[in-house]
């Protein structure tokens, strides 16, 4: 296993630790997947022949189109879930720097289902070791020299009276789009553990015996990222070089890549994470309008092959 032990020096009470914590900057976003282009973190288990799971546009009923345009990840994009179905897929992540993970780690996603209420739905599960154990997020305290943490933070998630056939927590019932966030708190008195190439996040659908008809789970734009609560925005080793300015305005930003490489995307997001604009293969120099942006902390993430950056802009 890799991993290393870090200890933070940080005070907390109790009762901060309940919905999502912004920090000092807002939630940081590290990787975002929207399912328009392969992303090597999301993985189907393709050895599962009823394993439903598939990346693409839809029209059922139900899920009408993906919440960004046009590719989601669903519970199949033609029919209804089937009975007597497990499947999953995996976000398997690498490490963001040479140490391992940042401080303090969230995942965000768009998402909407339709199921059997409180039997058939979707749940989420985190394994350490690679796979060989998993616990369901609302219940994670699995890391042992952590003596009962992490803590789990949410927004939107399901609750300990959410509970499925097989008796798991998780969403259920029926849900227009929303956005889901749950993040990873590690303090003192207590030595942080940050998984690299160990740590597995699993999304879970479940469903009993009964044909429902109905159209599943599907999910949008993956956010991946940190929160700070206790320093400046960490830097990222093999970063893209990139020059922004002003990064105080009401009107617009410039920016220019001082590298050679070409860019790939380029995302803005706020300091809850969500993504309010985005470019894919943008130009390595160009002007951005925001003036339509309320006042605030934005986060620009740039990214080519290999290499990324997050720029940190405020709209006044």
């Amino acid at each position: 296993m890799n991993k290393i032990l870090t200890v933070i020096l940080f005070f907390f009470s109790s009762s901060l630790f309940s919905q999502i914590e912004l920090g000092y900057q807002g939630l940081i976003p590290i990787h975002i997947i929207n399912f328009e282009d392969p992303s090597k973190e999301v993985v189907i288990d393709t050895t599962n022949q009823q394993n439903n799971w598939v990346i693409g546009s839809t029209n059922k009923t139900f899920f009408g189109q993906a919440n960004s345009l046009p590719n989601a990840i669903m519970t199949d994009s033609v029919n209804s879930y089937p009975p007597n179905n497990h499947s999953y897929f995996d976000l398997g992540f690498r490490a963001w720097d040479n140490s391992g993970f940042p401080f303090n780690m969230y995942i965000q996603f768009d998402h909407k289902y339709e199921t059997d209420s409180l039997i058939d739905g979707g749940f989420i599960t985190v394994s350490y070791d690679t796979g060989q154990t998993w616990v369901n997020v609302i219940n994670d305290s699995s890391c042992v020299s952590c003596y009962s943490w992490p803590l789990i933070n949410s927004e939107n998630l399901y609750t300990f009276n959410d509970s499925l056939k097989n008796g798991n927590f998780g969403f259920s019932g029926t849900s227009d789009w929303k956005t889901t966030t749950f993040q990873w708190i590690w303090m003192l008195p207590v030595a942080k553990e940050i998984y690299s190439d160990t740590m597995i996040v699993r999304f879970n659908f479940i469903s009993d015996s009964i044909q429902t008809n109905k159209d599943g789970w599907i999910i949008d734009n993956i956010n991946v990222g940190f929160v700070d609560l206790g320093s400046s925005i960490q830097e990222i080793n093999n970063q893209l070089k990139v020059e922004l300015y002003p990064n105080l305005t009401n009107q617009y930003f410039n920016y220019k890549v001082e590298d050679n490489d070409k860019l790939e995307s380029l995302f803005i997001t706020d300091v809850k994470g969500q993504i309010i604009y985005s470019e894919k293969n943008p130009n390595k120099e160009n002007r951005i309008d925001v003036s339509k942006y309320p006042s605030g902390i934005y986060f620009v993430k740039f990214s080519t092959k290999g290499k990324q950056v997050v720029k940190k802009l405020i709209i006044n």
